[in-house]
């Protein structure tokens, strides 16, 4: 054990990453992840997961992109929870989502395992360009489910007393963070809404996407995201499936 150094692996990784080398940073991540789970550290591994994703998507070998961001949410307990409890609240929350909005959606559910957010993310982008409407839906509702989770949380400490109770008055009050703002950047905020309504749209859940659309659609600060929007309110569209995104 105390051969191995993993994080001496992965930084090899990096260079060739910086280089252009996939392949071999991709040989090299996967040493050190190999490695890693010998002498043990969740955190890193899940950070080497995330950069074996990426050299995969780079290669073009989109099986196992989606097989390693899948290896990264299955952590998520909430998502890939077996038990009764946890299979009958994930049901409400798709089920709230859908039914009743994203408001309801806001005011009843919270999630904060950070670390599958991205993953969540990068599988609903994936899942909606190559046309699987339903799974893209279900990993984007829990990316934005984490984010927004995140922002309350943190605009509760600037704020004492605050209680969500709108998802325009929220975006409204973060953006006077600069804090809040580059989080949001960080994690694809506009883009993750965008998506979310894409995907409730082309499975025929009309009225939560033209909501989160017309949010949208009056924010500037959503840049592409709030052109994109206009577009979709004046003429709702499904984006060509891409199997190679």
């Amino acid at each position: 054990i105390l051969r191995l150094y993993p994080e001496a692996e992965y930084w090899i990784g990096e260079v060739y990453r910086e280089e252009g080398e996939a392949t071999i940073a991709l040989q090299q991540y996967t040493r050190a992840l190999a490695q890693l789970r010998i002498v043990g550290s969740d955190e890193f591994s899940i950070q080497i997961q995330y950069k074996i994703a990426e050299m995969y998507h780079i290669l073009g070998n989109y099986p196992q992109y989606e097989k390693t961001l899948i290896e990264i949410v299955s952590q998520d307990r909430l998502w890939n929870g077996d038990s009764r409890s946890q299979a009958f609240i994930k049901t409400a929350m798709f089920k709230t989502l859908t039914d009743d909005g994203i408001n309801r959606f806001l005011t009843l559910y919270r999630h904060d395992y950070t670390q599958a957010e991205k993953a969540h993310r990068l599988l609903g982008f994936y899942y909606y360009a190559t046309g699987r409407y339903d799974k893209s839906i279900e990993h984007l509702s829990y990316a934005f489910l984490i984010q927004n989770s995140m922002l309350i949380k943190e605009y509760q400490l600037r704020e004492y007393g605050f209680v969500f109770k709108d998802y325009t008055d929220l975006i409204n009050r973060l953006v006077r963070f600069s804090d809040l703002e580059t989080y949001m950047q960080d994690v694809d905020y506009y883009k993750t809404n965008y998506y979310l309504a894409a995907a409730l749209f082309a499975t025929g859940r009309r009225s939560t996407a033209m909501y989160v659309w017309t949010v949208l659609s009056k924010n500037p600060r959503a840049s592409e995201w709030q052109k994109r929007s206009q577009l979709q309110l004046k003429k709702p569209y499904i984006e060509p499936i891409n199997e190679r995104p």
